[in-house]
């Protein structure tokens, strides 16, 4: 789960955010987008997590109505 974004990163009103975009990196491969949540969402269960021994990573992205995209937020690990 999450809050959604208010602001962009310079400060100026988030008035129009479309979805979020869940990247996924495990072990030493480089993060892919594994979903696209539509907005105004707050919670996603991400399904079929490698169980491999590999340690995945995850970081989120907020995007807007014009497919602008935010940073990605830091990673959280599992």
């Amino acid at each position: 789960t999450w809050t959604p974004p208010t602001q962009r990163t310079d400060g100026s009103a988030l008035t129009n955010l479309a979805s979020y975009r869940l990247y996924e990196r495990c072990g030493t491969a480089q993060p892919s987008l594994v979903a696209t949540i539509p907005a105004p969402a707050t919670s996603y269960v991400r399904t079929n997590v490698p169980d491999d021994g590999r340690t995945c990573y995850w970081q989120m992205t907020a995007v807007d109505s014009a497919g602008v995209e935010s940073a990605r937020t830091a990673e959280v690990v599992k």
